[in-house]
């Protein structure tokens, strides 16, 4: 719900036609409480007056806030009236919008003590119970400990796959399973499926029988975001951004020797700039944020201490916080890196986790991953990932064959979904344009002028040459 309230504000800004420097003072005063919040969540110092002190500097930042909003909103009533209008998508517009022959949406409640999901197909739609949530959740909990490591011996893949076939038979009941296979799901997670990787769930007592092998899968936040969010006004100067730090000078963090070539090769698909090594320093990677359509970082990622989580640069380390006080316009981020969907579960919100960062950033979507990966095979699915977006195939497609050539032309331990099931794709699923031209919005109104500017000079000379 913050997520749609905050495009609601935007466009609320927009419909009134705030003035640039009172909609920029709007979004400083945010990012100030934003950043404050984030230094109060790093403090090394624990002692009460250092604490206090920051408390206090949050608090000022919000009535600085509070103020501002207040007196906007007495000057600006329609922009009061609009930011309070948190449009929900109605149900015939998101069955035109989302339901189709080969689309359909798949979504769940759940809590510790029931559960329900509802499948939305054309023409009907199939509710259903789930039996068990208690178990359902403990299941989820030994699934995701189970695809942190490769399985070494036969013993371990059944083990996986018996705790798997559980959580797929009260997730998906057979007469959801007919529906959904050779379809392409939306799934609207919920609880603890948001930690979930649909796509590794087993559909049968064979080995490997992986619901990704029978259907196309991507996640969103909810219908209405994802209708929201792809309306933002997005104007990116530039089309793809790699950034790979490879060698890190902080907490000892290891080196990532694939993230280079990962990078590169990416580059050389989609004709893009990288950041890489000493050029990949926090500050410079922040100030290209709103220039390119894709943002691709591959580096180390983790959760923290689960309130904060941080995605780290060549020097620094840049946390949930600091996110959420940046701004982008792209069409997609890839975060290549450890647990970038993890984070703290609010009860009603749903995960705070890096990935939410950069949503609420501005990007229409992302894909992040669910565990620690594997760099070379992570390598390898990023590179036939953008090979199949270079082909014109939609995200999810995308990332989806990349899976499966992976599953096709690997064996034995290495088939574990530990290498190829922890990345997911979260959002706006059309294809993407790599063609680096259709980025350099100022050259097209440059050309524009050179025309203008010549049509009028000829219309001119005409004139004095008839006035003559």
């Amino acid at each position: 719900m913050l997520l749609l309230e905050d495009i609601t504000n935007e466009q609320a800004k927009d419909n009134a036609k705030l003035p640039s420097e009172l909609a920029s003072r709007e979004y400083f005063l945010k990012q100030s409480i934003y950043l404050s919040e984030n230094k109060l969540n790093i403090l090394d110092n624990t002692s009460k007056d250092s604490i206090l002190a920051v408390k206090k500097e949050i608090y000022q930042h919000k009535r600085s806030y509070e103020v501002f909003v207040d007196s906007l909103n007495i000057k600006y009533p329609e922009y009061a009236i609009n930011k309070q209008k948190v449009k929900v998508l109605p149900y015939s517009n998101f069955t035109t919008k989302f339901i189709s022959d080969k689309e359909v949406v798949l979504q769940y409640i759940l809590n510790e003590n029931q559960g329900y999901g509802i499948l939305h197909t054309k023409g009907k739609s199939i509710f259903f119970e789930i039996p068990n949530p208690k178990e359902l959740i403990r299941d989820i909990s030994i699934a995701n400990h189970q695809v942190t490591t490769w399985f070494t011996n036969q013993q371990e893949l059944a083990a996986y796959q018996k705790t798997a076939y559980r959580i797929f038979n009260q997730l998906i009941p057979e007469n959801v399973y007919s529906v959904i296979k050779e379809k392409n799901v939306t799934i609207i997670p919920d609880y603890a499926l948001q930690q979930l990787s649909f796509e590794t769930l087993i559909t049968s007592e064979h080995d490997h029988s992986y619901l990704i092998k029978d259907t196309e899968i991507r996640y969103a936040y909810s219908m209405s975001y994802l209708d929201q969010n792809k309306n933002k006004n997005r104007n990116p100067e530039l089309n793809f951004l790699g950034v790979a730090p490879i060698d890190f000078k902080m907490d000892n963090l290891g080196s990532l020797i694939h993230s280079k070539k990962e990078v590169t090769n990416i580059s050389d698909i989609v004709s893009g700039d990288i950041l890489l090594k000493e050029k990949s320093i926090k500050d410079s990677v922040i100030s290209n944020f709103d220039k390119y359509n894709i943002l691709h970082l591959s580096t180390h990622a983790d959760v923290g201490a689960i309130t904060n989580p941080w995605i780290a640069f060549r020097d620094q380390k840049m946390t949930l916080q600091e996110i959420y006080a940046t701004k982008n316009q792209s069409e997609m981020v890839v975060l290549s890196a450890c647990k970038t969907s993890l984070g703290k579960i609010n009860k009603g919100e749903g995960v705070m986790s890096l990935a939410r960062g950069f949503f609420y950033a501005g990007t229409n979507s992302v894909v992040s991953s669910l565990w620690s990966v594997n760099d070379k095979a992570n390598q390898e699915l990023m590179i036939d990932f953008y090979k199949n977006i270079d082909k014109g195939s939609t995200k999810s497609s995308a990332l989806r064959n990349a899976k499966l050539h992976y599953l096709n032309t690997h064996d034995g331990s290495e088939l574990s979904p530990f290498y190829w099931g922890s990345l997911i794709l979260i959002g706006n699923n059309t294809p993407i344009s790599l063609d680096q031209n259709s980025f350099k919005p100022y050259i097209v109104f440059i050309l524009l002028m050179l025309v203008i500017g010549a049509t009028s000079l000829y219309f001119f000379k005409k004139k004095n040459r008839k006035a003559k």
